[in-house]
């Protein structure tokens, strides 16, 4: 039993209440278009509060900061991006992509890793991110509905971007096809109407995107989800055959989905295509991975300096399309802007987060073993996505870091719990 001295004291529920609130603001807000100055005010008001919160009992608590296997990869690779500046081509330019690419998605990690604190703050994240995907994969359909096209500037902030969210909030929405657990409980009878009115909408807007490698990237997702968490459900075989049945269903309405989107790609942007295969071979990346490794060769270690449109002004130039200005591949751009350098610290970065996620998968409470699962999945579904651009930047960027953290924190929380 708790005593008088142990409660927790009215600032302290207050500050907890307010990172909940600002944390949940900032997930709904970021996939919307021309939300920057609110997100921004939802992460500072959030790391305020956590700031408050662990002032008001004493200090930060070993719960709520990472370890140093997760800070020691994130400041090695802050450290390259940020050394950077003295050798970039572009000094003013890296200098400003600093500031959104290094310093906000390390704020939104530390924050969510400390924010995550109990079973409220999990709901009320997860029910603000499956919102802003029922508004947006509404929105879509009905923009096309009433004007005959869909203009992803005007509410989804851009083609690219959106399809990247749909890819990491798709993890999320799978949990809710699993038996009810603490974490999807709160749903009630609702989890499998919320997960079908969720998954139409995300195939349904994801459609319009005609965004080609939106649909590997929910598959590797669906596959990594389904092959880590068939196997280890404590439920009877019949449960587990309808599951499995269940997510070849959603398997097949992915591949179907990709077929037309596919074709419909082939014949409006590669009217000169035999077919589907022959227009990913006319496909504009090809010339830019080749521009790509004339570049990467001439300064291997280092690079030209942090930022991905660091090359920009030359590659639009050379290839006479403004749409082309960067690498369109994740660890392309690395080898461009930082080189092997910077491309290392990014995957230590990397390999430290997926450990994390493969720890709480090996964990004996369910719980724990479940977030590690989903945040096995992201991980996979996003590095899928970028194979053919690069979205490790702006709200895409800053929503990968902060449901990174929430996942790993939450689940150490509730690991610990379990015992």
């Amino acid at each position: 039993m708790q005593t008088a001295t142990t409660l927790p004291q009215p600032q302290t529920i207050f500050a907890d209440r307010l990172v909940a609130v600002a944390g949940a603001v900032f997930l709904f807000s970021l996939p919307f278009t021309s939300t920057i100055a609110l997100r921004l005010t939802a992460l500072a008001v959030a790391l305020a509060a956590v700031a408050w919160s662990d002032l008001q009992q004493g200090g930060a608590s070993a719960q709520t900061r990472p370890p140093a296997r997760l800070v020691l990869p994130l400041l090695a690779w802050a450290s390259v991006c940020v050394a950077s500046w003295t050798w970039s081509i572009d000094p003013r330019y890296t200098a400003s992509e600093l500031k959104s690419e290094v310093l906000y998605p390390a704020l939104a990690f530390f924050t969510f890793y400390a924010g995550a604190r109990d079973a409220g703050h999990w709901r009320l994240w997860v029910g603000a991110v499956l919102a802003s995907l029922f508004v947006l994969g509404v929105a879509a359909p009905v923009e096309q509905l009433l004007w005959g096209t869909f203009t992803a500037e005007r509410l989804h902030a851009d083609l690219g971007f959106y399809s990247t969210y749909l890819v990491l909030v798709f993890p999320f929405l799978l949990l809710l096809l699993l038996p009810a657990t603490a974490l999807t409980a709160w749903l009630g009878r609702l989890r499998p109407a919320v997960f079908c009115c969720g998954f139409l909408a995300l195939v349904g807007s994801g459609a319009l995107t005609a965004n080609r490698i939106l649909w590997p990237a929910l598959a590797v997702t669906l596959a990594v989800f389904s092959v880590l968490s068939l196997p280890r459900l404590p439920v009877s075989a019949v449960q587990r055959r309808f599951l499995a049945l269940t997510l070849s269903a959603v398997l097949l309405g992915l591949v179907l989905a990709f077929g037309a989107v596919a074709s419909y790609k082939a014949r409006t942007s590669y009217p000169q295509a035999s077919g589907i295969h022959s227009s990913l071979t006319q496909d504009d990346r090809l010339k830019v991975w080749r521009l790509a490794v004339e570049k990467i060769r001439a300064d291997p270690w280092l690079g030209s300096g942090f930022g991905r449109g660091i090359h920009r002004r030359e590659m639009q130039a050379t290839l006479g399309n403004p749409l082309l200005w960067h690498g369109h591949n994740l660890g392309i751009n690395y080898l461009l802007e930082l080189g092997v350098l910077g491309l290392g610290a990014l995957t230590w970065l990397f390999a430290a987060v997926i450990r994390e996620h493969v720890r709480l998968y090996r964990s004996a409470e369910p719980e724990a073993r479940l977030l590690g699962i989903v945040g096995l999945s992201l991980c996979a579904g996003f590095l899928v996505k970028n194979m053919t651009d690069d979205f490790m930047v702006r709200h895409t960027g800053l929503l990968f870091w902060a449901l990174s953290a929430m996942l790993i924190s939450y689940g150490r929380r509730c690991r610990r719990q379990g015992g």
